[in-house]
């Protein structure tokens, strides 16, 4: 379905990737020495929001109230949203630092020297990237205060386990790893880069983002694409529009027939094409990106300091992907699912959905929220009813969801 290029929208929003013309050389293998690991220095929850996508609880300074961050490695800060830094009354300056996102470029805006406090500890001196980010309440149902990105971890060792939503966290040193899993060799920039194997009629390994941060499988650049010709001129792909820095944009999906990362292995993997006209994925220093909605079949252990990743499979890592592609886009608009795009020529198109529907019900199940669309439209029947509210008229009005798989 299309709840996951909401997901997206989320991605390109807050993924503010600013290209270091710059190398970083990867530091080389440490010998631990035994009995000698750095103790946790706090252990907290997470929320897992639909892709994969991680929320933790935060207090900023002196402000008592919680916040909801998301924890996000393709961000090269650490950024809050404009409105809950004026609610907060943070000192805002403009800076001659630019960001880049899918429709323009613009100067970002700062707050300097700022406390962050997490359950159990306190990161020091951060400085603060303003932007808005009122999109994800409409994507999430859910108030998103800011992003946690480089500026965090490149302080810390930071291990995410998505089996049981534990984050724990420890000073830079030496700790324990799993005995199974991996390693992937890592060079970090202001986000951390691994190489990814992409395979259909062409095979390439292409330097990628890995992105916690956005609710995709993978991303991959249009230019890499046109290069090496990886698809077919038979590929079948599907439009979606998404939201962004500046503007909205049209990107395609389709299926891979097979991805890799490190020694690990994915077929049929649902993708989103990306025409980088700003050059946010700077290609062809970057092909793509890896995302969210892929690495929370892993449990992962973030070391920016050593420049290292190490990955586990987890009990999610057989998930089915979801193939299902209904061309409509959907939003949490004063506590109501709402149609805010719907692709032409797509099932939600031809089957007479309207932009500004309100959406009730699905197969007779009251909706309440973006979730129980996505959990509905997951299951393996493609038929559905759906309960609408249009210009205050009741109706019910079918559809057949795509299979992009079968399509391809």
């Amino acid at each position: 379905m299309n709840y996951s290029n909401n997901i997206f929208r989320c991605f390109i929003s807050f993924t503010v990737v600013v290209i270091l013309n710059s190398c970083v050389t990867s530091k080389s293998t440490q010998i631990f020495p035994a009995g000698s690991y750095n103790k946790p220095i706090a252990t907290f929850p997470f929320q897992e929001l639909s892709g994969g996508i991680i929320v933790v609880k935060a207090k900023i300074d002196t402000y008592i109230d919680s916040l909801n961050f998301i924890f996000d490695t393709g961000n090269t800060g650490f950024s809050i949203d404009s409105s809950t830094a004026a609610q907060l009354g943070l000192k805002v300056v403009t800076s001659d630092r630019s960001i880049r996102g899918i429709a323009c470029i613009k100067k970002a805006l700062f707050s300097y020297n700022h406390e962050i406090h997490f359950p159990g500890f306190t990161a020091k001196n951060m400085d603060i990237h303003i932007s808005d980010y009122s999109i994800f309440e409409q994507v999430y149902g859910l108030k998103i205060d800011g992003i946690v990105g480089f500026n965090f971890f490149n302080n810390y060792i930071v291990n995410i386990d998505y089996d049981k939503h534990l984050i724990t966290c420890y000073m830079p040193g030496v700790i324990a790893y799993p005995t199974n899993g991996q390693f992937l060799p890592t060079k970090l920039y202001k986000f951390p880069v691994n190489m990814i194997e992409l395979k259909e009629q062409a095979l390439i390994q292409t330097k990628s983002i890995f992105d916690i941060g956005a609710g995709l499988n993978y991303l991959v650049s249009n230019k890499l694409i046109e290069d090496i010709r990886l698809f077919s001129p038979q590929k079948r792909f599907y439009p979606t529009q998404v939201e962004g820095l500046g503007g909205k944009k049209t990107i395609d999906i389709t299926v891979l027939k097979k991805l890799s990362i490190g020694k690990y292995h994915f077929k049929n993997v649902p993708v989103h094409v990306f025409d980088d006209e700003f050059d946010v994925l700077n290609y062809p220093n970057l092909g793509g990106l890896i995302g969210s909605d892929l690495l929370r079949r892993f449990n992962i252990i973030l070391n920016y300091p050593d420049e290292k990743i190490h990955i586990t499979p987890n009990t999610h890592f057989k998930s089915h992907f979801d193939y299902h592609y209904s061309g409509i886009s959907f939003y949490m608009i004063d506590g109501v699912v709402s149609i805010v795009d719907i692709a032409p020529n797509s099932p939600g198109a031809l089957y007479g959905f309207k932009v500004d529907d309100v959406i009730l019900s699905i197969d007779h199940k009251i909706v309440v929220d973006l979730q129980t669309i996505k959990d509905n439209f997951e299951m393996s029947q493609s038929k559905h009813i759906i309960g609408v509210l249009r210009e205050n008229q009741l109706m019910e009005i079918p559809i057949k969801l795509k299979n992009i798989k079968k399509q391809n």
